[in-house]
């Protein structure tokens, strides 16, 4: 059972509720449904991503100014999970690419830019966000980060508001997880706080405001509306649903689900593609599942299979859990191979 002293229920249940809407996401374009469903359903499931963003900035500021070293573990921690999910999606990336295309992504620098497999480019730009603030901090240059700040909001809407360039659409999601890691930064520091009220309002108007750029893009400027990685509602949605997962009052549902977003969220992000990809292959390659049944059970399906799943290995190999979420003793093992810099000595040069 994982522990929650200490730690705020609400947000560990949004954890949960997020990694849910991660699948939704990723599962596909919705189309044996009517196009406004799979449309709205994308949409409002992309509060997830700049949640995780904005919590993981949230929890890491207080030991940004610490010398610890609890903060570079961190970002060791990040980028071990990022090789180890890797590693995990190998045999996926071997079966859908062959061989050659694998070896190119993971033993080349592709790998840490979470080139492995297409959601892995979560893991990497915040593993490559949060070593970025703290070398900033430690190199007391402090200033730069309103100037990344404003380039990141300048490329996240170029891509938004424009049509899609590749380059800046990579780019685009490595600026968006430093805006949101930032704001929960900024949370953190300056204690901002806002009444549960005033989160619904900003939720409700991120999805209003959401849905109205969607189709205005779609129709003058011929932007895909199930393509949108962040829109200038998205910033309201994501902060309304962290206020409020902040505010959410305990219960035994909502224990259930803190638990459950403590232990798996992680690990369902990590090998959802997998149920996704073989529940789509029994729907149209071998029609064992009707293509209208496809698009209202491959969220679940692959939701609860990852779920269930890591539930068993958990409980009937308890390592794996320490492995798929890089605890201490595994990181202070690899420590030892290949040490951290001193941080001192990184803010005297």
């Amino acid at each position: 059972m994982a522990h929650l002293e200490n730690r705020n229920y609400g947000i560990d249940a949004f954890r949960f509720v997020a990694s849910f809407c991660i699948v939704v996401v990723h599962a596909g374009y919705f189309d044996n449904l009517p196009s406004v469903i799979g449309i709205e359903l994308r949409l409002m499931s992309r509060w997830a991503v700049p949640f995780f963003f904005i919590v993981s900035g949230y929890f890491l500021a207080k030991n940004l100014k610490s010398d610890d070293g609890k903060f570079e573990m961190q970002i060791l921690r990040l980028f071990v999970i990022l090789v180890l999910a890797s590693i995990i999606m190998l045999p996926l990336i071997i079966y859908q690419n062959g061989l050659v295309y694998a070896a190119k992504h993971l033993l080349s620098m592709r790998l840490f830019l979470g080139e492995a497999y297409y959601h892995l480019w979560f893991l990497s730009a915040q593993a490559i966000t949060i070593t970025t603030i703290y070398l900033l901090n430690k190199l007391r240059l402090n200033k730069l980060f309103s100037i990344i700040l404003i380039f990141s909001l300048i490329i996240i809407f170029a891509d938004s508001y424009f049509p899609k360039i590749k380059p800046l659409y990579e780019l685009s999601r490595q600026m968006c997880a430093f805006v949101f890691i930032y704001i929960g930064f900024y949370i953190r520091v300056k204690n901002i706080r806002i009444s549960k009220k005033l989160s619904f309002y900003l939720i409700l108007s991120g999805i209003l405001i959401q849905s109205i750029e969607s189709y205005l893009l779609q129709e003058y400027l011929g932007k895909n509306a199930y393509l949108h990685e962040v829109l200038l509602g998205t910033f309201p949605y994501a902060l309304g649903m962290f206020y409020l997962s902040k505010e959410i009052i305990s219960s035994s549902s909502v224990r259930f689900c803190a638990v459950n977003g403590l232990k798996y969220a992680l690990g369902i992000y990590i090998i959802h593609p997998y149920f996704i990809f073989f529940i789509k292959k029994l729907a149209i390659n071998y029609n064992m599942i009707a293509n209208s049944m496809y698009d209202l059970f491959v969220v679940p399906l692959s939701f609860l299979s990852s779920w269930l799943l890591l539930l068993a290995l958990f409980k009937l190999v308890p390592f794996v859990e320490s492995f798929l979420n890089a605890e201490p003793t595994l990181l202070k093992r690899i420590n030892k191979i290949i040490p951290l810099p001193d941080p001192i000595e990184i803010s005297k040069k």
